[in-house]
């Protein structure tokens, strides 16, 4: 058994923080968890996740979760599922934080079944590091250095 206590990261946005509990391995796959901070009357606009699948938790705050074009209220102890390759965003309605607990690990769709598993590493990183704001030329930097060791080891 594992326990994470670690040290936590966490990236501030205009729109609130993530404080990552426990992020993938190696930063490219496996398991990840985290809580969002989504501030007052603020969202996180629609976006895709190509390759990985979501389940959040609400754990304080209210607000809209929009799912392929379907709302959902969220409410303190909703949980959601959040497929591969949904459009979602989400929405905080109210004057307080929406927090929520975020659970995310990579998969591989059928469609996907003749892609390497380094591919699938290299389209993650790039997916988190563009989400958390780094840089287009910055991310490929990163992701050339990644293919470069990953084809060496």
């Amino acid at each position: 058994m594992t326990i994470y206590c670690a040290e936590q990261v966490v990236q501030e946005f205009d729109w609130g923080k993530i404080t990552w509990l426990k992020g993938p391995k190696n930063n490219m796959c496996g398991l990840a968890v985290a809580v969002v901070s989504l501030g007052p009357r603020k969202r996180l606009s629609a976006h895709v996740h190509s390759h990985e699948e979501q389940v959040i938790t609400v754990l304080s705050g209210r607000g809209r979760q929009v799912i392929d074009g379907e709302e959902t209220p969220l409410l303190p102890g909703v949980i959601l599922q959040l497929p591969v390759g949904c459009t979602h965003e989400m929405i905080n309605d109210g004057d307080q934080p929406l927090v929520f607990q975020v659970v995310y690990d990579p998969v591989i769709m059928p469609e996907d079944a003749n892609t390497s598993r380094p591919a699938m590493m290299l389209a993650g990183i790039l997916e988190m590091r563009l989400g958390s704001g780094c840089s287009f030329d910055q991310c490929y930097s990163e992701v050339e250095l990644a293919k470069n060791y990953i084809q060496h080891h």
